[in-house]
């Protein structure tokens, strides 16, 4: 056992080991031990022999440990520590190294009436007693893994500014630019409270409240009941009354409790849960090269708001299906993210309230217990989509027993490399601006609005009541807002499908609105397009040079040709093979890696009149020999590197394209007398030959402008 975790046993037994004058002292918490307690602790052999024999290592660990904390340690300010919850820690980690992006810092914003500041103050202070989390440090490098240190008093930093001055354009610019200034402050994970409340005076008897936290503390359920207390308090204190902490809310009491689930049988549970998941679940319009989930960039959102009369039937549709319209809406986009992605399974993020149901007053509690699982579907086109939805409940329902299993460790049992997916859904029965105004308070609240981001490119947030709202969250940064718009449609257009056709097989439901198939079958099907039918490719070309001679016509690695460029060294080519004997149809194999030669030569072979043949460098020695002696031409254009590979065939001239430029340079660069025409050989393609021998297939110059 390592001394921190010989720390951490003690504190889960309620004592602590503390360095007095440079002695070491064991103390039992006698709130919540009995005298006989701490007197067997105080016995045991187990722990006196380890202090005894750590001794000095313990001084020093704790000593060491002290100095890291920023508190005063004559204070003996530290109430409890403890370990992270799963999300904490990736909370922790996209804030500590990627500070500049600003997820996970989220905001209140509100206008109050008539604001005591005397009592405002001291409502909050009382807020900051009644929950342990609101007090709490973050200290990721005192100890060999990050711990949450809950302080006895904290000071809540409340600002207050007067733009009572400035016009009601210029206020509103004044207070969005602050909000944007104070999200981008973040928080020192070493100093509580990781919160911090501004009050902007807008009026006679108007303030405009900021209160930005750290979502690290506490989840979007905790909010309402955080912004209840503080009302209820601020009523009570402005009536001349105290309001009493019946019972502190201890956070730590959640981490111990999952710290007791059976990790054998949860690792059982999600290996099941995601068997058939190989593969990433990532938006198709999003470069596969970038770093989706960093948080980078500038986030907006699109919202969806379903009409009452849509939400009503919804709502009927789940209670006859006898499901929920959480799981309705998980429906919809597993079904959009198969047909997006293609693959049978995938796989994504749906945010879990995480509130064991066996902790006590749970529902009270201000912390962060929600949690982001894995949501796995599988498509099967012949399951009814009532039959599928309900499967995806009972997934739902049984994955709540392990809903506390971090993410790093559910997609580490998949195998996936990566990221798993990069879109997650949450679904929210009562936002805080609905809490807030079911109660008359003494404190008037109004225009309650609240700001989150993620690091999550794209991300539903869904509220349900008398119409559905939903908001598609996503970074401006890596998706265009059309394609965001159309998710947004293609998503109603599949609700309105599933309650309309509670019959119907998965196979049924297509994601396509009217709009797209009109594209699909009408615009993007619009293919003609006027050209001469006796163009070859040879006279387009010819055209272009024309046209825009110093255009870049070629970039390979570091080089590059221009137009004209490309034309005299293939014109000099051609002249050249003219001279060996290629003519009208001529078929010549070209043998040469990828490069600027290959394009010289193919252009070369065509202005000389020949039909070019490639064959890959990368083929087997028996099929190149097959092609060259079925092709039956007397000459191979190659390079020096190319032609170690080639097979030796009697009769036949092997043209080295990068050991003869000094002999094409005296050739002409002007173009040839030619006579080729649109019904002429343009090139022969062969087949793969995985039914029997390759087959050349020939392309004449007609089609190949045709189809360009």
């Amino acid at each position: 056992m390592e001394n921190q975790e010989f720390i951490e046993y003690l504190q889960r037994s309620h004592f602590s080991l503390l360095v007095e004058n440079e002695k070491l002292v064991l103390k039992g918490d006698r709130n919540k031990l009995a005298p006989k307690q701490i007197d067997d602790i105080k016995k045991n052999e187990f722990v006196i022999n380890y202090i005894r024999q750590n001794k000095s290592e313990l001084i020093k660990h704790l000593s060491l440990s002290a100095d890291k904390f920023p508190l005063d340690k004559k204070s003996r300010n530290i109430s409890s520590m403890y370990r992270l919850s799963g999300l904490q820690h990736g909370m922790l980690f996209h804030g500590l190294y990627q500070q500049e992006v600003g997820a996970y810092i989220e905001q209140l914003t509100c206008e109050l009436v008539a604001v005591d500041y005397m009592i405002f103050e001291k409502s909050w202070e009382f807020i900051l007693k009644c929950h342990s989390i609101l007090r709490t440090a973050f200290l990721y490098d005192a100890f060999s893994v990050p711990v949450q240190c809950v302080l006895k008093k904290v000071k809540l930093p409340i600002e207050v500014f007067d733009f009572t001055s400035l016009g009601y354009d210029e206020q509103s610019d004044a207070i969005k630019r602050y909000e944007t200034e104070d999200r981008a402050k973040g928080f020192d994970f070493k100093v509580a409270p990781l919160m911090r409340v501004t009050l902007i005076r807008i009026g006679e008897e108007r303030y405009h409240m900021v209160l930005t936290i750290h979502h690290i503390l506490f989840d979007g359920w905790s909010l309402p009941i955080l912004m209840e207390e503080f009302l209820t308090s601020y009523g009570l204190l402005l009536n001349g009354k105290e309001p009493e902490v019946a019972e502190e809310d201890k956070y730590e009491e959640y981490i111990r409790h999952i710290e007791r689930t059976d990790k054998q049988l949860e690792t059982t549970y999600w290996q099941n849960y995601l068997r058939g998941v190989e593969h990433s679940t990532l938006l198709p319009f999003i470069s596969s090269t970038t770093e989706r989930t960093k948080g980078l960039g500038v986030y907006k959102a699109v919202p969806l708001q379903v009409d009452a009369a849509l939400t009503y039937k919804v709502q009927a549709f789940a209670q006859r299906s006898r499901v929920t319209v959480n799981t309705v809406m998980q429906g919809v986009w597993s079904f959009l993210l198969h047909h997006f992605t293609g693959n049978v399974n995938i796989v994504y993020g749906v945010v879990v309230s995480g509130r064991p149901s066996d902790l006590k007053n749970v529902e009270q509690r201000v912390g962060l217990y929600i949690n982001t699982l894995p949501l796995h579907s599988t498509l099967n086109e012949d399951q009814g989509i009532v039959e599928w939805l309900q499967q995806l409940q009972r997934d739902q329902v049984s994955s709540q027993k392990y809903q506390h299993t971090p993410l790093s460790t559910t997609k580490e049992l998949t195998g996936v490399q990566g990221d798993l997916f990069d879109t997650i859904m949450a679904f929210e029965n009562f936002p805080v601006s609905k809490a807030l105004s079911v109660k008359k308070w003494a404190l008037q609240v109004e225009n309650v609005r609240f700001h989150e981001q993620t690091n999550y490119p794209l991300s539903l947030t869904i509220t349900s009541s008398d119409v559905i709202n939903i908001t598609f969250g996503y970074n401006a940064s890596l998706l265009e807002e059309s394609y965001v718009n159309g998710i947004k449609d293609h998503f109603k257009h599949v609700l309105f499908q599933f309650v309309n056709n509670a019959k119907g097989r998965v196979g049924d439901f297509s994601i396509l609105t009217d709009s797209d198939r009109g594209k699909i079958l009408t615009d993007f099907n619009n293919t003609i397009i006027p050209f001469r039918k006796d163009n070859t490719i040879v006279d387009l070309f010819n055209q272009q040079v024309l046209e825009d001679p110093k255009a870049k016509a070629l970039v390979f690695e570091e080089d590059e040709l221009t137009y004209d460029d490309l034309n005299r060294r293939a014109n000099q080519l051609a002249h050249f093979l003219r001279s060996v004997g290629v003519t009208q149809e001529s078929l010549v194999p070209i043998f040469i890696e990828r490069g600027l030669e290959m394009i010289i030569g193919i252009v070369g072979i065509l202005k000389a009149g020949g039909a070019y043949v490639p064959v890959d460098s990368e083929y087997p020695l028996e099929r190149i020999e097959y092609m060259l002696k079925d092709v039956g031409s007397k000459i191979i254009l190659s390079s020096s590197t190319s032609r170690i590979r080639l097979p030796i065939i009697e009769g036949v001239r092997i043209i080295e394209l990068d050991t003869i430029w000094q002999e094409l340079s005296q050739q002409p660069s002007g173009n040839l007398q030619q006579d080729v025409k649109s019904n002429h050989l343009a090139y022969i393609i062969y087949t793969s030959g995985s039914t029997g021998k390759p087959k050349g297939v020939m392309v004449e110059h007609g089609g190949v402008v045709n189809l360009a």
